[in-house]
């Protein structure tokens, strides 16, 4: 029996008899004249008698099905046009690009697909940054430097630059992803600062002070003059562009903030103090920090000084631009320019006495 369940399993289509015992003796007609001729298959519960006709169409059912009739399960193939990332990553990314939650996966920008690629060294990832951030621009004349820290922090997805908490620290200014991180550098700092990146990464012994030089190469600052601040926030939009695409709820905001700007004469733009220019690049940072998280979406997608600052800069009334918690050191310029002024005023009016004494 278990002959015939095998046989009926194996190959439905073709005619079958039911086991015989051995020592039984079928006799089968001859085919339009030719003599019978049949094929016995042994089988553990008896003999199957199989004609030349039945044969043949063994032999063709047997040849057509391959491995199907042979009854071999051939393993399914995983689907290897995934990339391997967290869900939690990809529900962030697609927040961050400004995408719907039923988007699917051919809608993630294709540098992040293309990083997650099988045997892919970080060379290979760099390269592909690079060409994205190269070739993915919106606004002309602001291209990114694209220096080691950068394309670590793109490669890493630490757009946080290790800020976790609502505020953001100003030894990370220059992490992750900050208008800071935009600093106005031409190719021969970008290989300068790539040759010691990798002197430090092959070096056998390195101390703690060597970071710490390296890391005051890359400082947050605020630039002292309207065009390199002006500059610094193109960078940025340009960065955000090319990383998100121009869906993404950031770029949106920083696209209209660079429109609102230029929308200024060029005597205006050279009023802006340094206090203010630093105010409004700290209060972007702490934006970038939340649409960093993924917390960029909904009623509350922007932070209330942001949206304040936005609102101001678009009234042409950025001298009342300010924040409480932007560092002293960011203002240091400010505030030595603000002491000299006083102590010059100071020196004139015991000057004024002297000559009102004599």
């Amino acid at each position: 029996m278990w002959g015939v369940q095998k046989f009926a399993r194996l190959l439905p289509d073709i005619g079958r008899q039911a086991p015989i015992a051995p020592e039984q003796d079928i006799q089968r007609r001859p085919i339009q004249g030719q003599p019978a001729q049949t094929q016995q298959i042994v089988g553990g519960g008896g003999v199957f008698q199989l004609d030349q006709t039945t044969l043949q169409q063994l032999l063709q059912s047997a040849t057509t099905q391959g491995t199907n009739a042979l009854n071999l399960v051939t393993p399914e193939k995983k689907d290897d046009s995934s990339f391997k990332v967290s869900e939690g990553e990809k529900k962030r990314m697609m927040t961050i690009c400004g995408l719907p939650d039923d988007a699917g996966e051919d809608c993630f920008p294709k540098w992040f697909k293309d990083i997650f690629g099988k045997h892919m060294d970080d060379v290979t990832r760099a390269q592909l940054i690079a060409t994205a951030v190269e070739r993915s621009f919106i606004i002309d004349d602001a291209e990114v430097s694209l220096y080691p820290g950068l394309a670590k922090t793109i490669m890493k997805r630490d757009w946080t630059g290790s800020d976790l908490c609502k505020r953001a620290a100003l030894v990370n200014a220059a992490k992750g992803l900050s208008p800071f991180a935009t600093v106005d550098l031409t190719e021969e700092d970008v290989a300068e600062m790539t040759q010691d990146y990798e002197d430090l990464q092959n070096a056998s012994a390195v101390s703690t002070a060597d970071y710490r030089a390296a890391r005051a190469k890359l400082k947050a600052k605020t630039p002292p003059d309207a065009d390199g601040f002006m500059l610094m926030l193109k960078r940025f939009t340009n960065l955000l562009h090319a990383l998100f695409s121009s869906q993404s709820p950031l770029y949106i905001q920083m696209y209209g903030i660079v429109q609102a700007l230029r929308d200024y004469s060029p005597n205006a733009r050279s009023k802006l103090s340094h206090e203010v220019k630093t105010c409004i690049l700290w209060i972007i940072l702490l934006q970038a920090r939340r649409f960093s998280q993924g917390k960029m979406t909904g009623n509350n997608s922007c932070l209330g000084e942001f949206t304040n600052m936005v609102n101001l800069i678009k009234a042409k009334n950025c001298e009342t631009i300010t924040h409480v918690e932007v560092p002293m050191e960011l203002l240091s310029i400010f505030v030595a320019k603000r002491k000299t002024e006083r102590s010059e005023t100071t020196a004139k009016g015991n000057e004024n006495v002297g000559q009102e004494h004599w």
